[in-house]
């Protein structure tokens, strides 16, 4: 663990953070690059992904996960159009960061959770976290350049979620345990 830690700090610094101060200029390339190039980001679609996952594997099975991830994905779109498209005031502003930060930490803490949550639970909590992502990317001015950068950024942000339902059933604990460790330290880094 000792050897593990340096490193997740390493990948969790504020610089590895792509929201505030985005370098695109909002093309096609811009947005499927941002969900790669992005920790934050990268690493919420993925949990998304890995939580819709365990619900799709529980007693109860969900019986369209893609189509969930689907909603999600366009739910984080549209809160970003919505974003550019109105201005919100300093103090919701000054939000976004901190409830980005708080997105990884709550998805780090239902990944480490042995059991998936009830999904009640989950359809309440998943789009405040995909909101709180869209308006951020809403906020930093890539969006205002063309639909180009959206159309990417949902493409890849909905492969990442296809890509956590895929690897649900393979997760092992250790794994498991690892991304969710990441994602505390992530977002526990944010918020300093």
């Amino acid at each position: 663990m000792r050897h593990i830690l340096p490193w997740l700090l390493v990948l969790a610094s504020p610089v590895a953070f792509a929201h505030g101060d985005h370098q695109g200029h909002g093309e096609l390339l811009d947005g499927l690059l941002h969900p790669l190039l992005g920790l934050d980001h990268l690493l919420v679609a993925l949990a998304i992904g890995l939580w819709v996952g365990r619900l799709a594997g529980d007693t109860r099975p969900l019986r369209a996960p893609y189509l969930l991830v689907l909603a999600l994905t366009l739910t984080m779109l549209l809160a970003a159009w919505l974003g550019n498209s109105i201005q919100l005031s300093d103090g919701l502003s000054a939000l976004i960061e901190p409830g980005i930060a708080v997105s990884l930490l709550a998805l780090g803490l239902l990944l480490a959770r042995p059991a998936a949550m009830p999904p009640l639970i989950v359809f309440a909590l998943l789009p405040v976290l995909v909101v709180a992502h869209g308006l951020a990317h809403g906020t930093e001015g890539s969006v205002a350049a063309g639909m180009a950068y959206l159309a990417g950024l949902g493409i890849v942000t909905f492969g990442l979620h296809a890509l956590g339902l895929w690897l649900a059933p393979r997760m092992t604990p250790l794994l498991n345990g690892g991304l969710s460790l990441l994602m505390l330290g992530s977002g526990a880094w944010a918020l300093l």
